[in-house]
């Protein structure tokens, strides 16, 4: 019996804490399980950024319209290492001094006002060796609670 014991001891103890517990991981080639968690957060679909042929993600969540944006991908517009969260608001006004402020208090996202003077919001994602799923879930839903914070700012 001490023996079995010792040896389911020295098993568990004997095995890396990773292969313990062998997850899957999101990774930047995973765009239909990031949709799927998008779409747990609230209307979400899949399509190509214009500009870089790279996948894109839309979504809306409580009403606010963002976009993902995927960059670092290979030449077949795959294996991304980052991604980028990223909404704006047209109309919406902060003075420099509010937005400064707002980006000083706030240790996610970055706001900022771009050359037509519209309010946009960035967060950055790296993915490069992947992240488990409930790092990413994790992750929009601090997308989540940035976006409303910078919508009780405006």
């Amino acid at each position: 019996m001490k023996r079995s014991a010792a040896l389911g001891l020295a098993v568990l103890f004997g095995v890396p804490a990773s292969a313990q517990s062998a997850q899957s991981l999101v990774t930047g080639t995973s765009t239909t399980e990031l949709v799927g968690i998008a779409r747990g957060f609230g209307s979400a679909s899949l399509g190509t950024s214009s500009a870089t042929g790279s996948p894109k993600i839309t979504g809306r969540i409580g009403g606010q319209e963002y976009s993902v944006y995927f960059y670092g991908c290979d030449s077949n517009k795959k294996n991304c290492t980052s991604i980028q969260f990223a909404t704006y608001w047209i109309g919406k006004r902060l003075t420099a001094a509010e937005v400064n402020q707002w980006n000083a208090d706030k240790r996610f996202g970055k706001l900022f006002i771009d050359s037509d003077g519209d309010l946009n919001l960035q967060m950055d994602v790296n993915l490069d060796f992947g992240v488990t799923y409930k790092n990413m879930e994790d992750t929009f839903d601090l997308w989540k609670l940035v976006l409303e914070d910078v919508l009780d700012a405006i």
